[in-house]
């Protein structure tokens, strides 16, 4: 059975037309009036391909990944997104998970404060992993400080992020990932 095919300009198929069902193309050294001008025959596990996932396109040889190229918007609610998520992700500090979620970030300034009013003040502190540890003034400090840094952080690389989007040198979400990864690593 020959499988012939046709396709959008993005080299999405527009419909299949096996031989058995459509016939051949050339039918006695003429065209076959049942299949539409533009049809190209493709191996039957291109065919199976393209059926079994709609990322799939055909480049004109053969089946491959389609490539898709988000609009200025799609970027910027994605970097939004991943901001969010990175500030939000928590941070270690001491070698200890601490959240940084909006509630998390309220109770350590907080204790911020409170060390401020008495600098011998001292309290457990759950991390993020469930364990307590014992801080005192000076630790909190400089949790609240770290915290402070990170999320100041994550929008010093959302704003070159979306000068980047803007500028147009920022193009896909991997980009938008790359920039945001500096985070794990510092």
């Amino acid at each position: 059975m020959t499988i012939y095919a046709l396709f959008d300009k993005d080299g999405r198929p527009k419909g299949f037309m096996p031989s058995e069902i459509f016939g051949e193309r050339m039918i006695d050294g003429k065209p076959n009036p049942k299949l539409p001008d533009g049809v190209v025959e493709i191996a039957r596990e291109h065919w199976q391909a393209l059926l079994s996932s709609d990322t799939k396109v055909w480049n004109g040889k053969t089946v491959v990944d389609r490539v898709i190229v988000p609009d200025q918007g799609s970027l910027l609610s994605r970097a939004k997104e991943v901001r969010w998520e990175k500030e939000t992700g928590g941070i270690t500090v001491f070698g200890v998970p601490f959240s940084s979620d909006d509630r998390s970030k309220t109770l350590i300034l907080g204790a911020q404060l409170l060390c401020q009013q008495d600098p011998n003040h001292s309290e457990d502190w759950w991390a993020a992993d469930g364990t307590s540890h014992h801080v005192d003034a000076t630790m909190i400090g400089t949790i609240a400080k770290a915290i402070a840094g990170h999320v100041s952080r994550c929008f010093q690389i959302f704003g070159t992020v979306q000068a980047g989007i803007t500028a147009g040198t920022i193009k896909t979400y991997a980009e938008i990932d790359q920039a945001f990864d500096a985070l794990s690593a510092e």
